[in-house]
C-alpha cells in the first residue's frame, strides 16, 4: 500500500485501501463548489450515466444521490480499485458535463471522501 503523508488531498488517501466486495460510501465535490447541477439539463446527463455498465467498471453502484454540488453514492467493489473506479466516473462525467457547456477544464476537485461500510447497521444509515 502507497504511504502518503502530508494534508489536503493527500491526507484523504492515507490509508485508503480497496477491498473486493466491500462497500464504500463515496462522496466527490463540484470544483469550487460550484452548484453545477442546478441545471436540470446537466444534472440529467450525469444521472442517465448511472444506467452504462462501464461507468463504474465492474463495481456495484446500491445507492447515490447527485446533489447540486457533489455526488454521494454507495459502491460496492468489485476487482477495480476504489480510486480507478470513481476516476472512471469523475472523467466520464466530466466529459458529459464539459461537452453539453461546450466548455473544457475540471468539474470536480481533485479527490474525493471514502469511508468503508463495516456492517449492516452502517449501511442501512448510509441509505438512510
Amino acid at each position: 500500500m502507497e504511504r502518503v503523508t502530508g494534508q489536503g488531498h493527500s491526507a484523504l488517501r492515507r490509508g485508503r485501501r480497496s477491498i473486493p466486495g466491500a462497500t464504500y460510501l463515496v462522496t466527490t465535490v463540484v470544483r469550487g463548489r460550484e452548484r453545477l447541477f442546478e441545471d436540470a439539463n446537466l444534472a440529467q446527463g450525469v444521472c442517465a450515466l448511472h444506467a452504462l455498465p462501464q461507468t463504474f467498471l465492474d463495481a456495484t453502484v446500491l445507492a447515490w444521490v447527485l446533489m447540486p454540488d457533489h455526488w454521494h453514492g454507495l459502491v460496492q467493489l468489485g476487482q477495480r480499485p476504489l480510486f480507478r473506479v470513481v476516476q472512471t466516473f469523475k472523467s466520464l462525467s466530466a466529459r458529459r458535463v464539459q461537452a453539453m457547456r461546450a466548455l473544457c477544464g475540471p468539474v470536480w476537485q481533485a479527490s474525493f471522501h471514502d469511508r468503508a461500510v463495516r456492517n449492516e447497521t452502517e449501511l442501512l444509515a448510509a441509505l438512510h
